[in-house]
Order: structure tokens, then sequence, then C-alpha cells
């Protein structure tokens, strides 16, 4: 059995195990959100908290009887509640996600009136009629940690992302100091860490990161982590436990194995298809490569910085950030320094894809496009095609392997702020918004579909 099949065969242990943290994760919020609430207001009012001269009420005190308003709000609430979290449940059965919340965004950054039905949302059954929107794919927007459906979730600050082959979405939730998974049911689920800044290896309920922001898979399942905080790789392993892979967690530049090498910054992480893992060390202006068996050494640049291409041992980069690689090998580059995209490919010649090196918006032809300094992610397809999110003009761009660059998605002016973007096999864009705690899905292009 293929690694790809052992990861689709969900087994109905971990099924069932998935079922109970949802339920009881649905339970959790219905109580915090009705019968908590409810209480709290002891009857004097239904639209805040008791005031100082306003007893709580005590678990002795006889319940409010069939007529009293307590009741009936509780009544209604609890029936609310739970008629959203049918919807909520309905909408993951059906396709996953809910149209953005402020107003549903079009690839052209079209938003139609809160409570319209947009008209780019594909129905399971029905011809496409557009590429879908930018939807919601998991987190409430309120800062937090809650597990369960996934539009009833909750993170703090998530930053980094990254997909398996089956489609399993990873988060660094940085401000959690947790990794986070949202399942192929819809559920999002704790990975590894314990919630407390730290330092510790062992088993993933108590390990301990501090503000991860970066992940990759590698092709064997290991889930692979920028520990920011730590300025080391960290490893969460099939069977459950956290190891560190590379880095001393003091500040600096060595090669070598494992802890004993050292790194200034990790601030992304990529995996390529033979499991070799790639960290832009961005205050060195370096590329370090880690080998599966942990050995550290720099892939490409000088330490200098600037710009300069060819051979990687000469190369020269300007504060790289964020990295991709695609499946022959190529590793791709984000210079946020230069405000372009270079390529390193399996020879070592380093190259640059896409930019003029000048700040500011131009979509074209490569050598001529323009992008800004804050492009926070880039990932890759299985055509070879790039897409940058350039966060500093609002957009999502994508480059083509004839050297062409255009605009394919305009969020700019609307009340979101994605921070990191990643594509999963089906060509569909995940991008994390670490100011709104929300994590958001782009649809690939539309196909029709049959019921």
């Amino acid at each position: 059995m293929s690694e790809v099949q052992r990861g689709l065969a969900i087994s109905r242990s971990q099924y069932y195990r998935e079922h109970d943290s949802a339920l009881a994760a649905v339970v959790a919020l219905l109580w915090d959100r009705c019968f908590a609430t409810a209480v709290s207001t002891n009857g004097a009012g239904l639209h805040g908290p008791p005031t100082s001269s306003q007893p709580q009420a005590s678990a002795a005190e006889a319940p409010p009887g069939p007529g009293h308003p307590l009741r009936r709000f509780k009544l209604a609430r609890w029936a609310t509640a739970a008629a959203v979290v049918a919807l909520v449940i309905a909408g993951l059965l059906v396709g996953g996600g809910l149209p953005l919340r402020m107003g549903e965004v079009s690839p052209l950054g079209e938003v139609s009136p809160l409570g319209e039905a947009p008209a780019s949302v594909e129905m399971r059954g029905a011809p496409a009629v557009a590429a879908m929107a930018l939807s919601i794919y998991a987190g409430t927007g309120e800062a937090g940690h809650a597990n369960g459906p996934a539009l009833l979730a909750r993170f703090a600050g998530p930053l980094g992302l990254t997909i398996d082959d089956t489609g399993m979405v990873y988060v660094a939730d940085t401000g959690n100091h947790r990794i986070r998974m949202v399942t192929n049911t819809g559920l999002v689920l704790d990975l590894a860490g314990s919630g407390i800044e730290g330092y510790a290896d062992g088993p993933r309920a108590t390990a301990e990161f501090s503000s991860p922001n970066a992940l990759t898979v590698a092709p064997n399942g290991t889930v692979y982590v920028a520990d920011a905080g730590n300025l080391r790789v960290r490893a969460i392993n099939p069977d459950g436990s956290v190891s560190t892979l590379a880095g001393s967690g003091e500040a600096g530049v060595r090669d070598g194995a494992g802890t004993e090498a050292r790194f200034a910054a990790t601030g992304a992480i990529v995996a390529d298809r033979l499991g070799n893992l790639y960290v832009p060390d961005r205050l060195n202006n370096l590329i370090r490569k880690i080998t599966p068996e942990a050995e550290v050494s720099t892939f490409a640049g000088t330490g200098k910085r600037g710009h300069t291409d060819g051979p990687s041992h000469l190369a020269h980069f300007n504060l790289p950030l964020r990295m991709a690689a695609d499946a022959i090998g190529n590793v791709y580059v984000v210079d946020t320094g230069d405000n372009r995209i270079r390529k390193i490919a399996p020879s070592g010649l380093v190259s640059t894809v896409a930019g003029t090196g000048e700040p500011g918006f131009a979509d074209g032809s490569s050598a001529e496009a323009r992008f800004s300094n804050n492009v926070m992610g880039i990932c890759v397809d299985e055509e070879g095609n790039l897409y940058a999110l350039d966060a500093g003009n609002g957009r999502i761009r994508k480059i083509t392997p004839e050297g062409g660059v255009s605009t394919i998605f305009d969020f700019g002016g609307q009340d979101i702020s994605p921070a990191n973007m990643k594509i999963d096999r089906a060509g569909n864009l995940y991008l994390s918004d670490r100011t709104h705690n929300m994590i958001y899905r782009i649809a690939a292009a539309a196909s029709p579909r049959t019921p």
C-alpha cells in the first residue's frame, strides 16, 4: 500500500475519535454560548453580564419556572444555536466552507451585500457558472482555542499552512503555540502542542513550541515545523511524537549535524519529493538544506546581501522569506529585499523568475512585472504555475512557466489580511489570516459536478 493510500485509509477508531472531539466541542460551545450566558444574566437583563450589585446564581437555586422569561430565553438560544450547528454541519457535508460573512468576494474583488446569495457560488449538482469565490474554511474570527467543526473553531494568530496529498490542511497556530489540523471530515483538531510556550520534545499532547510559524509535510507523512521562537526545526512524527530535527536554539550560522546547526531565523520551510527540507535563513541571506538524516548545509547564497544569479555558491539573496518546491526539484524563493522571485534548479543554478527589483505593481512579462515588498506566500501547482500572495498590492498573482504574470484575485480594500498561502493538488488555494484568526479557501476554477 502506498503512502497516499495509507493516508486516505482513515480507520474507524480515528473517525470515532474525531467524532467524539467534535461532539465535545459543540456541547462545550453551546453550553458557553447558551446556558452559561443565560445564567450569567440571572434574570436581571439579557444583554450583558451581571454587575457587582447583581448576585450570581447559586447552583442550589431552583431553576426558573416554565413561564419565566429566563427559561424562554434559554430555550430560544438553544434552538437558535442548534439550528446554526445543523446548518454548519450541513454546509460542511455539502462542500465545505461558508461564504465570507462580511460579504462574498468574487475573483475580481466584487462584494455582494450581506444576505444576498453570490451568483458565483457553485451548488452541488448544478452547472458551474464561474470560479468559486473566497470563503471561510475554518475559524469564527474570535481569538482563542477551540476544536470541533471547522466553522466553530478558534485560532490565535494562525500563520503557517501546509497541505498533504490527501487534502488535509495543517495550521501553525502561532499564538496558541500549537499545530492544528483541519481534517477531510471538516473538523479542527490539535495535532501537537500543549499550548504552553516553551521547548519540549515528547508525546504530542505535552510537547511545547514557541511561536511556530511555518510547516511542511514530507512524503513519509512527517510534519516539520519551523519553530521560530526556539530557532529550531521540529518534527511531528507519524507515531505522534515530537522531536528536534535541527537547530541548537542559539542564533547564528553554522552547518553540521542536527542540533549542532544554527540558524538566525526560520521564517519558512518546504520539503521536496525526496524528503529534503529547505529553510530561508532570512537574516543570514542564505538558503539552508536539511537532509532526512538531519545534515544541515548551505544550499545557496554567500551570506552577502544583494542580488546575483548564477551558481548557488556565488548567488546573493536579499532577505529571503517564503519558499515553494515543485515536483521536479526546483526551489522557489521570495526575495523580499529585492522584490523578486528567484529559482534554484536541481543543478544549483540560481535565476530570477519574475520581478524587476523595483517595488510596485505591474502585470505582463516576468521581466517587466513588479511586486510589492510584502509578498507573504508562494506556492506551485501541478502544472508548474507559481502563485504569489502579493499582500502589499492586495492581490494574488500567477506566474506561468512561459513567463507571464497576471492577477487572478484582487482582495484589495476588503477587510481581510492574508499572511500565508498554500495550494492543494486540485488547485484550491488556502490563506491564513492571523489578524482575523481565519483560514480562507479560494476554490479552483469550477467544473460541472454530478449529484
